[in-house]
């Protein structure tokens, strides 16, 4: 978890042309980590003071942001030296684990933050810095072109990733394959942080799992309905471990291009406030590529991206999206029976998982990629028909004629994407188009029917085909506890 950012001063928050004025999107940028982050500087000073480097803070407009300010000629150490980066981070109470460096140059700034441990991001603006690290020692986790990045980039390089599950499958089942086997692979395996997470998702106990495991060895298919699907799956992978081990090399090689990307993407349509702390666990088997479990861990299934990397940043946004909302979301919603219990599923359910789907045929259409859009445009064709399965069950929920259970309304509505994904992904188009992206997020605040209301209200404006009834808008508002609320009005 990443606890404190540290900068570098000249050419990263300031500029260096005499003027004394901050860095385009300087003062944005230490806004939104502010919320979150302690904030430092580190300052290699030929004559200045610390004192001195305090005004120019000052004048500038962003002292107050920091905790500690730096300067070599105060402390007797200049970048690289470790001390200089000691010193700072005992300010912070910060590890060197915890901590991100952000400056412009290899040599010192990159350099200074490898040498002791630290995460660290290259700033290059322009030509001028737009150096290749000739040393291991310099080359930086990120680069980034804009300052307007750096949050992006420090909440990706804050995530905790796990590939010890993937790496402990595939030595089983290339073990398996070749009729060697260990005596504890099986329990190292259901012991498995990564692993449980999967299990937890499929409903699957650890003697469950054992017995999809130990089927594989003796190539007896399981009864049980889910166990089959685990092991139907693990049985196709076996025939493609080559490809599955070079695979999942290929995304820790590539993990920290496509984490920034990612997160990038999901911050977008997210408040500035949002914090994104998320484990992500790489494992194959099963019949989902990526899901949540919890409010932190995400959990990908590599064989359902074989060979797509890009695939990847598609659907990598979408679960950053849930993880920020989940800690942004003011109202959390405690269903007081099963009526409003169901409401919360379909309301709540379609505007969270519509908003992440946004998300993602953002990220799809900004990767040019046709990689997910088939099922998307199916979808998309008849989308005035899932907005009417949508209204009609809201109706009948609402007017208490509904007999579904919960179970069932998450079956019809939600299970392996359902049509609330989509109903809900072009509402919030709909609300960006008409209304702007700034009042898009702003739903992310509010109760879930708001966000249906939202749309009513954008859905006019543009002229869509479907727009709900005024017994649904009642319904609405009703629920919402909140008639003040559900009053919007735009002057065109």
């Amino acid at each position: 978890m990443i606890k404190a950012v540290l900068f570098d001063l000249g050419d990263t928050l300031i500029k260096v042309d005499g003027t004394g004025g901050t860095v385009p999107h300087a003062t944005e940028m230490l806004k939104r980590l502010r919320t979150r982050y302690k904030l430092g500087v580190i300052c290699n000073a030929t004559k200045a003071t610390g004192e001195e480097v305090d005004e120019i803070l000052r004048k500038a407009g962003i002292r107050d942001f920091f905790d500690t300010v730096v300067v070599s000629t105060d402390v007797g150490f200049a970048k690289p030296q470790i001390e200089i980066f000691k010193i700072a981070l005992g300010h912070l109470s910060a590890k060197p684990s915890e901590a991100v460096m952000v400056g412009n140059r290899l040599e010192t700034d990159i350099a200074g933050a490898n040498a002791i441990g630290m995460k660290n991001i290259l700033l290059q603006r322009g030509q001028k810095y737009r150096s290749q690290s000739k040393e291991l020692g310099e080359r930086p986790n990120l680069r980034v072109r804009s300052l307007r990045q750096v949050p992006a980039a420090v909440e990706s390089l804050g995530f905790d990733i796990f590939y010890q599950g993937a790496y402990l499958m595939l030595s089983f089942l290339q073990n398996v394959k070749s009729g060697r086997i260990a005596g504890d692979e099986i329990e190292r395996i259901v012991e498995n942080e990564s692993y449980q997470l999967m299990m937890k998702h499929h409903d699957l106990t650890k003697e469950r799992m054992s017995i999809v495991l130990q089927s594989l060895i003796t190539r007896d298919t399981p009864q049980e309905r889910v166990e089959r699907i685990v092991f139907d799956s693990l049985t196709r992978e076996m025939e493609r471990l080559e490809k599955i081990e070079d695979f999942l090399n290929n995304i820790q090689k590539n993990w920290t291009r496509i984490a920034f990307i990612s997160t990038k993407t999901a911050l977008r349509y997210l408040p500035a406030e949002t914090q994104i702390e998320s484990r992500i666990h790489f494992i194959f088997g099963g019949h989902s590529d990526g899901y949540t479990v919890g409010e932190e861990n995400i959990v990908f299934n590599i064989a359902m991206f074989l060979g797509y990397l890009t695939y990847l940043e598609i659907v990598l946004p979408h679960e950053l999206h849930h993880m920020g909302l989940s800690s942004v979301e003011a109202l959390k919603l405690k269903p007081r029976n099963p009526r409003e219990e169901k409401l919360n599923l379909l309301l709540g359910g379609t505007k969270g998982e519509g908003l992440a789907t946004y998300v993602m045929s953002r990220a799809m259409k900004t990767r040019r990629v046709d990689l997910w859009s088939r099922t998307y445009q199916e979808r998309m064709k008849d989308i005035n028909k899932h907005f009417q399965a949508i209204e009609t069950e809201l109706l009948e929920i609402g007017q208490g004629k509904d007999s579904s259970s919960k179970e069932e309304l998450y079956d019809k509505f939600f299970l392996r994407m359902g049509i609330a994904y989509f109903v809900g992904c072009r509402m919030a188009e709909t609300i960006e188009k008409s209304l702007g992206r700034d009042l898009l997020i702003n739903c992310i605040h509010k109760h879930p029917a708001e966000f249906f209301l939202t749309y009513n209200v954008a859905a006019k404006m543009k002229k869509e085909e479907y727009i709900f009834s005024e017994k649904t808008i009642e319904i609405l508002c009703d629920y919402s506890d909140n008639r003040r609320k559900c009053t919007f009005e735009f002057v065109a």
